[in-house]
């Protein structure tokens, strides 16, 4: 059967090391086009920070995620249906994004057929979505209403358009996660701070494979999230 590991700060630790690893490869690359001289800021992590002309970035975010999963009566038939709605604010610049990224599996254990479908346009290797996200303001729910281009993951083949209209309902406690890091170079200085905020969600709605609702059943593999990302980057002779 095909799942997921949806454990919050096991996904919150991958999120901080990515992000720790990211802004160091940006820092590096500013430096070597920029020179030594030139203080900049740079961040990553769900969008991340934009490069500016000041040393200071912050970014912060909504999220939410939710994974459908089902087995056949027979126990041949396997289906997944993952969708992931994003909310950011990018500071300086005040720069406000939202973006959904779906990905369905389907395999039959009799025929031997695998699909794997996501909504990055192979063009623009961006999540392509048309529709409404909506997020409450306590991690006490999330919506999203709309269509996705679905594309073939091997071939870039745009399959079918999956109908998503998926509902989060949190409860019980929130959990948190803060990391900071800190890189000292003779020409760099990188220092980063993530703090995540989750809750438990039940999601519940329909995602389509362009005729089936992946969705049937309502689903506990799903969560709500409210990160917060702050990086300093200073360069010096």
């Amino acid at each position: 059967m095909l799942t997921r590991t949806t454990s919050p700060f096991g996904r919150r630790q991958l999120v901080a090391l990515a992000l720790a690893g990211a802004i160091l490869a940006v820092a590096v690359a500013v430096v070597a086009a920029a020179g030594v001289n030139v203080r900049t800021a740079a961040g990553s992590g769900g969008g991340g920070c934009f490069v500016t002309n000041g040393p200071v970035c912050n970014f912060k975010d909504h999220v939410a995620f939710a994974d459908f999963s089902s087995v056949s009566p027979d126990k041949c038939s396997f289906t997944d249906a993952f969708v992931n709605p994003f909310e950011s604010l990018t500071i300086p610049g005040k720069v406000a994004t939202t973006s959904v990224f779906v990905s369905l599996t389907e395999f039959n254990c009799l025929t031997g057929a695998f699909v794997n479908t996501t909504n990055i346009d192979p063009s623009t290797f961006m999540p392509d979505f048309n529709g409404t996200v909506q997020f409450g303001t306590k991690l006490d729910s999330a919506a999203i209403i709309g269509s996705a281009p679905m594309f073939d993951a091997n071939t870039g083949l745009q399959l079918f358009t999956s109908t998503v209209n998926v509902a989060w309902q949190g409860f019980g406690p929130t959990s948190s996660f803060i990391d900071s890091s800190h890189f000292r170079s003779p020409t760099f200085m990188v220092n980063s701070h993530f703090m995540g905020v989750s809750r438990m969600a039940i999601a519940s709605g329909v995602v389509t494979d362009g005729t089936s609702n992946l969705a049937t059943a309502p689903t506990l593999q799903a969560d709500l999230e409210n990160d917060s990302v702050g990086t300093v980057f200073l360069a010096r002779p």
